[in-house]
């Protein structure tokens, strides 16, 4: 079930929303200013967040805050987070430190792996070389197109049933 987090729904922030640059963010359903959406692919035990306009420090963390809510409610140890800020304006430094608390605390909450979706080949870049370890480690990946995002789905196990019928003697 996605959890869409508007400008209504954050604190601390002015009302109306004064972005920089006069950006009001993404115009999501009933004229709201969509700051970013959370969502949980359960085939795949993926959680996405798709972040659009301009993200702050404060708004990321409580996006950080909003994740850790959804995967609290969902109860799971294994899974692979899907971040898409491809459709969000340049975050600033603070935001960026932010972002980073947030993925060190999803791996270390159990997060298999963090696949990034970038803005471009900078942001493909800095985001590689600020995140190297975990990079080379393949805990984490920069793409530009979400296609080509891999996520191994779910194991089941099947259970074979072979029938032995005895002959009588």
């Amino acid at each position: 079930m996605p959890v869409l987090c508007d400008t209504d729904t954050l604190t601390g922030l002015p009302s109306p929303p004064r972005w920089k640059n006069g950006c009001t963010g993404r115009n999501g359903a009933h004229g709201k200013n969509i700051v970013y959406l959370l969502n949980i692919i359960e085939e795949t035990n993926v959680v996405e967040a798709s972040l659009g306009g301009r993200i702050d420090a404060s708004e990321m963390k409580v996006m950080g805050e909003e994740i850790a809510e959804l995967l609290a409610m969902v109860e799971t140890e294994n899974f692979y987070v899907l971040l898409d800020y491809s459709k969000a304006k340049p975050l600033d430094g603070r935001a960026l430190i932010e972002l980073a608390w947030i993925k060190d605390t999803l791996l270390e909450s159990g997060a298999t792996k963090i696949v990034n979706i970038a803005r471009d080949d900078r942001d493909i870049v800095d985001g590689t070389t600020d995140r190297i370890q975990h990079v080379l480690e393949g805990r984490e990946e920069f793409l530009l197109n979400p296609a080509e995002a891999r996520f191994p789905q779910l194991a089941v196990q099947h259970v074979n049933c072979v029938t032995y019928q005895l002959k009588a003697a």
